[in-house]
């Protein structure tokens, strides 16, 4: 019986972050950190599923079992910057 192949692909995608303690925090502090921008993340993995809406990916797959699925956002509008990069 044939196994079927996945590629493996790097997805690079902009993260949301949240800065601060719970309770207050200061002002000033926290308005120089909110001109931050967003970090760069990159995810690598099996590609198991893509549509026009979100791609999949598994970490690790088997022959009977596998990883959780990773899913992403695949709608460019909402993000400021998406790739997958087939991994040779």
């Amino acid at each position: 019986m044939a196994k079927k192949k996945y590629d493996i692909v790097q997805v690079i995608w902009v993260d949301a972050e949240e800065y601060g303690e719970t309770g207050w925090n200061d002002k000033k502090e926290m308005l120089a950190y909110a001109k931050k921008p967003c970090p760069d993340m990159r995810s690598v993995g099996y590609l198991v599923y893509r549509d026009d809406e979100h791609l999949s990916l598994l970490s690790t797959i088997g022959v009977k079992e596998c990883s959780t699925p990773a899913f992403f956002n695949a709608n460019l509008r909402e993000q400021r910057e998406m790739f997958i990069v087939p991994i040779d």
